[in-house]
């Protein structure tokens, strides 16, 4: 898996691809199992937004996604959009996500 950080500020596109294992072998702790997921989040006031990434790897039986959530800390407001509701619930209960 990579991040690609991106940019079209000054009329031409920028960017830098970073593969995960960089980020996992300079930030994740030495003596810890290997991390399962990736969570990019960004919060503004009682909202929220987050965006899973599944690091395992990839075969027949797994299927790779993004699971994408929203929260809103004040009015208790969970919301996954529709199409994935039922592949982010299988993922959560660590059930198969291919059909």
């Amino acid at each position: 898996m990579e991040l690609k950080l991106s940019s079209n500020f000054s009329g031409k596109p920028v960017s830098v691809v970073v593969p995960i294992e960089k980020v996992i072998e300079v930030f994740w702790p030495k003596d810890e199992k290997p991390p399962i997921s990736l969570t990019v989040s960004t919060v503004l006031g009682a909202d929220s937004a987050n965006a899973e990434f599944s690091l395992g790897e990839e075969t027949k039986e797994s299927y790779p996604g993004i699971w994408l959530t929203t929260d809103n800390v004040k009015s208790h407001l969970f919301l996954v959009p529709p199409r994935a509701a039922e592949r982010y619930q299988r993922h959560r209960n660590g059930s198969s996500l291919r059909r």
